[in-house]
C-alpha cells in the first residue's frame, strides 16, 4: 500500500503539466550572454493612490487585499493541503482576497475576526454550495463558499489557541486537533473539487477532526482556480 508522500506525490505528478519535468538546480554558464539581466521595466498604473504621507503607488483596486487574508489558516492549507506553498492554488486564493476586498463595502474589513460562531459558517457555506451547485448568479457563491470554510478554519484554529472562546463551538461536535488526511489521487477538475470539499466539511462537521477541514479548503479554492 502506498503511503500518504508517495500517493502526494503520484498526484502532483498528474497535474504537472505534460513534459514538464520538475524544478532543478542548474549551473547557469558564466558568459557575456548570461551575466547581464534585461533591463526591468515597471508597468504604468492608470490611476494613483495618494495616501497623505507624501508617499504615491499605482491604485491597486479591484486586485485584492491579500493583507486581509487569515494567513494562519492559508498557510495551514498550502503546507498540509498541498505539501508546498508553489503547490497551492494561488489563483483561488487571490480571487478570496478580491471577496476580501469587495466585502469591505459592506462590513468592517476585519469585522469575522471578532468571532462569529463556527455553526454561522457552515451554515452560510451549505447555502452557497448550493446556489453555486443550482446555477444561481446572482452572487459569487462559489468564492463565498470557499471564503466560509477559510473563515472556519481560522476561527476554528483561534479557538485552539485560546484567542476566540470556546463558547463559538456552540452545537458543533467536539471537535478534534488532527486527524489523517484523505488523499485525492488523480487530474481532477472544478466538480471534482467542489465534490471533495464538501465531503471534507461533512467529515469536519460530524467530528472527524481539523484536517478534513484543511482538506476542504483547499479542494474548495482549487475548484475556484479552476472555475
Amino acid at each position: 500500500m502506498l503511503t500518504s508522500d508517495e500517493m502526494r506525490e503520484m498526484y502532483f505528478e498528474r497535474m504537472r503539466p505534460k513534459g514538464q519535468e520538475k524544478a532543478s538546480i542548474s549551473k547557469i554558464p558564466d558568459s557575456p550572454d548570461t551575466r547581464h539581466c534585461m533591463p526591468m521595466e515597471i508597468k504604468p498604473s492608470e490611476t494613483n493612490q495618494d495616501y497623505g504621507t507624501g508617499a504615491v503607488r499605482g491604485s491597486n483596486a479591484g486586485t485584492g487585499e491579500a493583507h486581509l487574508l487569515p494567513f494562519q489558516a492559508i498557510l495551514r492549507i498550502m503546507i498540509d493541503g498541498f505539501g508546498s506553498v508553489t503547490r497551492a492554488p494561488l489563483g483561488g486564493i487571490t480571487e478570496l482576497a478580491k471577496l476580501y476586498e469587495a466585502a469591505k463595502t459592506k462590513y468592517p474589513g476585519r469585522n469575522w475576526e471578532k468571532g462569529v460562531p463556527l455553526a454561522r459558517y457552515v451554515d452560510s457555506a451549505f447555502r452557497h454550495f448550493c446556489k453555486h451547485v443550482r446555477g444561481d448568479k446572482d452572487e459569487p457563491h462559489l468564492v463565498q463558499f470557499a471564503w466560509n470554510l477559510v473563515g472556519l478554519l481560522q476561527t476554528h484554529l483561534w479557538v485552539i489557541d485560546g484567542v476566540l472562546p470556546a463558547s463559538l463551538i456552540g452545537d458543533l461536535p467536539k471537535l478534534g486537533s488532527h486527524c489523517g488526511p484523505p488523499i485525492a489521487v488523480g487530474e481532477l477538475v472544478a466538480d471534482d473539487y467542489l465534490h471533495l470539499a464538501f465531503c471534507g466539511l461533512s467529515t469536519y462537521v460530524n467530528g472527524g477532526g481539523l484536517q478534513h477541514l484543511i482538506f476542504a479548503c483547499g479542494n474548495a479554492l482549487a475548484a475556484l482556480e479552476q472555475s
